[in-house]
Protein backbone atom coordinates (compact mmCIF):
# COMPACT_ATOMS: atom_id res chain seq x y z
CA UNK A 1 0.00 0.00 0.00
CA UNK A 2 1.32 2.91 -1.00
CA UNK A 3 1.55 6.20 1.09
CA UNK A 4 -1.59 7.82 -0.71
CA UNK A 5 -3.36 5.12 0.15
CA UNK A 6 -2.63 4.67 3.46
CA UNK A 7 -3.48 8.17 4.51
CA UNK A 8 -7.19 7.80 2.38
CA UNK A 9 -7.70 4.67 4.99
CA UNK A 10 -6.94 6.79 7.47
CA UNK A 11 -8.78 9.57 6.69
CA UNK A 12 -12.07 7.17 5.78
CA UNK A 13 -11.44 5.21 9.12
CA UNK A 14 -11.77 8.48 11.11
CA UNK A 15 -14.85 9.69 9.78
CA UNK A 16 -16.37 6.19 10.35
CA UNK A 17 -15.05 6.10 13.80
CA UNK A 18 -16.04 9.70 14.53
CA UNK A 19 -19.61 8.79 13.70
CA UNK A 20 -19.87 5.50 15.13
CA UNK A 21 -18.55 7.09 18.51
CA UNK A 22 -21.25 10.31 17.94
CA UNK A 23 -23.96 7.89 17.65
CA UNK A 24 -23.10 6.12 20.89
CA UNK A 25 -22.58 8.92 23.00
CA UNK A 26 -25.68 10.55 22.30
CA UNK A 27 -27.51 7.50 23.01
CA UNK A 28 -25.88 7.66 25.97
CA UNK A 29 -26.91 11.60 26.33
CA UNK A 30 -23.59 12.69 26.47
CA UNK A 31 -24.59 15.25 23.71
CA UNK A 32 -21.63 17.89 24.99
CA UNK A 33 -19.02 15.33 24.87
CA UNK A 34 -20.27 14.04 21.64
CA UNK A 35 -19.26 17.12 20.21
CA UNK A 36 -16.48 18.02 21.38
CA UNK A 37 -14.93 14.31 20.22
CA UNK A 38 -16.55 15.01 16.85
CA UNK A 39 -14.51 18.50 16.44
CA UNK A 40 -11.75 16.65 17.68
CA UNK A 41 -11.84 13.61 15.37
CA UNK A 42 -12.58 16.15 12.54
CA UNK A 43 -10.23 18.11 13.05
CA UNK A 44 -7.99 15.21 12.58
CA UNK A 45 -9.39 13.77 9.69
CA UNK A 46 -9.36 17.47 7.99
CA UNK A 47 -5.45 16.89 9.01
CA UNK A 48 -5.16 14.31 7.04
CA UNK A 49 -6.86 15.06 4.13
CA UNK A 50 -4.32 17.98 3.97
CA UNK A 51 -1.95 15.67 3.82
CA UNK A 52 -3.04 13.40 0.84
CA UNK A 53 -3.59 16.92 -0.82
CA UNK A 54 0.02 17.79 -1.06
CA UNK A 55 1.38 14.11 -1.45
CA UNK A 56 -0.86 14.08 -4.80
CA UNK A 57 0.54 17.39 -5.76
CA UNK A 58 4.19 15.82 -5.50
CA UNK A 59 3.06 13.05 -7.64
CA UNK A 60 1.61 14.94 -10.18
CA UNK A 61 4.52 16.72 -9.99
CA UNK A 62 5.80 13.65 -10.41
CA UNK A 63 4.54 12.58 -13.33
CA UNK A 64 4.81 15.65 -15.01
CA UNK A 65 8.78 14.92 -14.51
CA UNK A 66 8.42 11.68 -16.24
CA UNK A 67 5.83 13.10 -19.59
CA UNK A 68 9.00 16.21 -19.58
CA UNK A 69 11.17 13.50 -19.96
CA UNK A 70 9.50 11.13 -22.58
CA UNK A 71 10.69 10.97 -26.03
CA UNK A 72 8.63 12.83 -28.61
CA UNK A 73 8.90 13.00 -32.06
CA UNK A 74 6.26 15.38 -32.47
CA UNK A 75 8.33 18.17 -29.38
CA UNK A 76 9.54 21.15 -30.76
CA UNK A 77 13.02 21.05 -28.81
CA UNK A 78 15.49 18.19 -29.40
CA UNK A 79 16.73 17.96 -26.06
CA UNK A 80 15.20 18.03 -22.84
CA UNK A 81 16.42 18.39 -19.38
CA UNK A 82 15.27 18.31 -16.38
CA UNK A 83 17.95 20.18 -13.83
CA UNK A 84 17.94 20.32 -10.20
CA UNK A 85 20.38 19.89 -6.93
CA UNK A 86 19.16 15.92 -6.67
CA UNK A 87 20.37 15.21 -10.47
CA UNK A 88 20.44 15.75 -14.26
CA UNK A 89 18.40 14.23 -16.72
CA UNK A 90 18.72 14.55 -20.07
CA UNK A 91 16.30 12.73 -23.00
CA UNK A 92 16.36 13.15 -26.61
CA UNK A 93 13.04 13.72 -28.18
CA UNK A 94 13.79 12.62 -31.81
CA UNK A 95 16.09 12.09 -34.15
CA UNK A 96 18.51 9.70 -32.42
CA UNK A 97 19.81 7.85 -35.22
CA UNK A 98 21.55 11.22 -36.68
CA UNK A 99 22.67 12.72 -33.42
CA UNK A 100 23.91 11.78 -29.94
CA UNK A 101 24.81 14.16 -27.32
CA UNK A 102 27.97 12.54 -25.84
CA UNK A 103 28.22 11.82 -22.13
CA UNK A 104 29.64 13.68 -19.83
CA UNK A 105 28.69 12.54 -16.21
CA UNK A 106 31.36 14.72 -14.25
CA UNK A 107 29.99 17.95 -16.18
CA UNK A 108 26.59 17.05 -15.10
CA UNK A 109 27.49 16.97 -11.31
CA UNK A 110 28.75 20.02 -11.40
CA UNK A 111 25.81 21.35 -12.83
CA UNK A 112 23.66 19.85 -9.99
CA UNK A 113 25.84 21.29 -7.36
CA UNK A 114 25.76 25.09 -9.12
CA UNK A 115 22.44 25.09 -9.00
CA UNK A 116 22.18 23.84 -5.36
CA UNK A 117 23.32 27.80 -4.62
CA UNK A 118 19.97 28.47 -5.89
CA UNK A 119 17.37 26.16 -3.37
CA UNK A 120 16.62 29.28 -1.56
CA UNK A 121 13.35 28.96 -3.13
CA UNK A 122 10.67 26.38 -3.70
CA UNK A 123 10.02 27.44 -7.62
CA UNK A 124 10.33 25.50 -10.96
CA UNK A 125 10.99 27.44 -13.97
CA UNK A 126 11.72 26.51 -17.68
CA UNK A 127 13.96 27.86 -20.51
CA UNK A 128 15.06 27.49 -24.04
CA UNK A 129 18.28 27.55 -25.63
CA UNK A 130 18.70 27.68 -29.26
CA UNK A 131 22.44 25.81 -30.74
CA UNK A 132 23.97 26.44 -33.61
CA UNK A 133 26.29 23.64 -34.97
CA UNK A 134 29.16 23.95 -37.30
CA UNK A 135 28.54 22.27 -40.66
CA UNK A 136 31.56 19.92 -40.70
CA UNK A 137 32.65 17.44 -38.25
CA UNK A 138 33.24 17.07 -35.55
CA UNK A 139 30.03 19.27 -35.42
CA UNK A 140 31.49 21.70 -32.77
CA UNK A 141 28.71 24.56 -31.28
CA UNK A 142 29.26 27.45 -32.72
CA UNK A 143 27.02 29.48 -31.56
CA UNK A 144 24.07 29.77 -28.47
CA UNK A 145 21.51 31.97 -27.74
CA UNK A 146 18.58 31.93 -24.72
CA UNK A 147 15.14 31.63 -26.64
CA UNK A 148 13.23 31.67 -23.65
CA UNK A 149 14.21 32.57 -20.46
CA UNK A 150 13.74 31.60 -17.33
CA UNK A 151 14.05 35.19 -15.94
CA UNK A 152 16.21 34.30 -13.24
CA UNK A 153 19.56 35.89 -14.50
CA UNK A 154 22.07 34.35 -12.56
CA UNK A 155 20.53 30.29 -13.53
CA UNK A 156 19.98 31.65 -17.39
CA UNK A 157 23.88 32.33 -17.51
CA UNK A 158 24.49 29.06 -16.25
CA UNK A 159 22.41 27.04 -18.46
CA UNK A 160 24.61 29.07 -21.08
CA UNK A 161 27.69 27.70 -19.45
CA UNK A 162 26.13 24.20 -19.10
CA UNK A 163 25.51 23.81 -23.11
CA UNK A 164 29.23 25.21 -24.31
CA UNK A 165 30.34 21.55 -22.50
CA UNK A 166 28.26 20.10 -24.98
CA UNK A 167 29.70 17.32 -27.37
CA UNK A 168 28.35 15.28 -30.18
CA UNK A 169 28.47 11.87 -31.87
CA UNK A 170 26.94 11.81 -35.72
CA UNK A 171 26.48 8.37 -36.45
CA UNK A 172 26.03 9.15 -40.29
CA UNK A 173 29.09 11.06 -40.43
CA UNK A 174 27.70 14.01 -41.30
CA UNK A 175 26.39 17.24 -39.23
CA UNK A 176 22.59 17.02 -38.46
CA UNK A 177 20.71 18.74 -37.57
CA UNK A 178 22.78 22.60 -37.27
CA UNK A 179 20.55 24.05 -35.73
CA UNK A 180 17.84 22.91 -32.56
CA UNK A 181 16.70 23.69 -29.62
CA UNK A 182 17.08 22.88 -25.44
CA UNK A 183 14.19 22.90 -23.08
CA UNK A 184 15.50 23.02 -19.40
CA UNK A 185 13.04 22.52 -16.44
CA UNK A 186 14.59 23.98 -13.23
CA UNK A 187 13.43 22.65 -10.25
CA UNK A 188 14.78 24.72 -7.06
CA UNK A 189 14.14 23.38 -3.35
CA UNK A 190 14.03 25.20 -0.29
CA UNK A 191 16.38 23.03 1.67
CA UNK A 192 17.92 25.81 4.49
CA UNK A 193 16.18 27.74 6.93
CA UNK A 194 15.31 31.35 6.50
CA UNK A 195 18.00 31.60 9.30
CA UNK A 196 20.27 29.63 7.40
CA UNK A 197 19.68 31.43 4.12
CA UNK A 198 20.42 34.94 5.64
CA UNK A 199 23.97 34.02 6.97
CA UNK A 200 25.25 32.94 3.35
CA UNK A 201 24.16 36.01 1.74
CA UNK A 202 26.44 37.91 5.02
CA UNK A 203 29.08 35.47 4.03
CA UNK A 204 28.75 36.32 0.32
CA UNK A 205 28.10 39.89 1.24
CA UNK A 206 31.54 40.03 3.26
CA UNK A 207 33.52 38.10 0.28
CA UNK A 208 32.36 40.55 -2.02
CA UNK A 209 33.58 43.91 -0.09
Amino acid sequence: MNIKKKYLKAFNLSVLFCNHLTQGLIRMKHSKIAFMITVFLLLFASFQSCKVSQISEVEKKEDKNKEFLTADKNAKDLFHVLLSSDGYMISQMNLQEIIERLPDTGGDQYMCEEIKKFDIIDEQKEAVIKVWLYPDLPGRIMKIRPQTPSYLLEVDELLTDDVQRWNFKFPRSYVSPTQFTIKYRIILRKKKSDKEILKDIKELMRKDK
